[in-house]
């Protein structure tokens, strides 16, 4: 009884309140119901005049012989068809000979349907570090993952926007082109971008070595990571490295680690292979990625953050994207690695090194 004496009561005006009324039969909640109907109708009338009126409005505005909207959605796609050639690219073995994008190769080569066999970077990301991570950074590895092949495949396609000629300055295309349709016709104008921007806009071919696991399963849980332009491998990397080397040799393997003594000051190479340690470590556990290169006797060298920023904050440990991002544009830029870090750190940390160069400046 004390439990029943406790639920209090409500009033009419309560009912009132809800918009309910006891005393309302069925055709008057039916009534109800219609009157919301009808202002569903009302609200979806007025958004209707609203885009009707902005388009009348766009369309007395619009000047006539003003092309500028055409050259937008032009160039809006051709990128699109820049992008979804790097990613055919991007698919490809490191040892180049195939393609995986049904190309045809046989027009005489006018479009470069070459696959940049020796031009791209091989990066290695090693993820046999899991037994160091929990669940929480594990699912953070995952997504650094994810941002690793996006930040990239967009590097290299805003480097080869950039360095394709306006509409004006563009050839036309090859008259066979008109034997095809106009999909095919993109595909093989994308290519010739490609192929004009220069042997360093080759995007990167990622390989995700030991890949099993909880990380792998992790992985799983993604469903378009079966569809990322990605090599997977559950061999440590530098038998996955060697398997997948194809017609190109390995010259060396080197691994990334904020711990190694040397740095790694040349230009990023495409006949090496650089092996990026997929650890996201929230406690910063020294030397794992420098201990796994010697348990496998390979080179380990650092980014030659201290070289180009002069200094030794927390800046010299980055996540797996930004190295990643980080090697690709020192490709594109020649090997500046002080315009490549100054890119991919964040603005804080940027903001940590100028004040320690401030406050280094003024005790001097």
């Amino acid at each position: 009884m004390g439990g029943l004496a406790s639920i209090p009561r409500r009033s009419p005006d309560d009912d009132a309140v809800d918009g309910q009324n006891p005393a309302a039969g069925p055709s008057d909640r039916a009534d109800s119901s219609g009157a919301d109907a009808g202002a569903w109708k009302e609200r979806r009338r007025r958004r209707r005049e609203r885009r009707r009126a902005a388009n009348e409005l766009e369309a007395r505005s619009h000047v006539r012989g003003d092309t500028a909207h055409w050259a937008k959605t032009a160039a809006r796609h051709s990128r699109e068809a820049v992008r979804t050639e790097l990613r055919a690219r991007m698919r490809l073995p490191w040892g180049g000979g195939e393609r995986g994008d049904g190309g045809d190769g046989g027009d005489g080569g006018d479009d470069g349907n070459d696959g940049g066999d020796n031009k791209h970077l091989r990066v290695v990301i090693d993820l046999g570090m899991q037994h160091l991570m929990c669940d929480a950074e594990i699912k953070s590895t995952v997504t650094q993952l994810q941002c690793s092949y996006a930040s990239v495949l967009n590097l290299a396609v805003d480097a080869v926007m950039a360095r394709s000629p306006s509409r004006d300055d563009s050839p036309p295309p090859a008259a066979g082109d008109l034997l095809f349709t106009a999909l095919e016709r993109k595909r093989r104008a994308a290519r010739r971008l490609v192929s004009a921007a220069g042997e360093e806009c080759e995007p990167p071919r990622l390989m995700f070595s030991s890949l099993h696991g909880r990380i792998a399963a992790a992985l799983a849980k993604d469903e378009g990571s079966a569809r990322w332009p990605v090599t997977t491998s559950a061999e440590p990397f530098h038998e996955a490295a060697s398997a997948n080397g194809g017609a190109r040799p390995i010259r060396s393997i080197i691994v990334l680690s904020p711990d190694a003594p040397a740095a790694l000051t040349d230009p990023p190479s495409p006949e090496d292979v650089y092996v990026i340690g997929g650890l996201c470590d929230y406690k910063r556990i020294a030397n794992a990625t420098l201990d796994r290169a010697a348990a496998f006797g390979v080179e380990a060298r650092r980014l030659p953050i201290e070289e180009t920023l002069g200094t030794n904050l927390n800046v010299n440990i980055l996540t797996v994207n930004q190295t990643c991002e980080c090697l690709f544009r020192a490709r594109l830029n020649g090997g500046d690695w002080g315009e490549a870090l100054s890119a991919v750190l964040p603005r804080r940390k940027m903001e940590d090194v100028e004040e320690t160069r401030r406050r280094r400046g003024e005790g001097r």
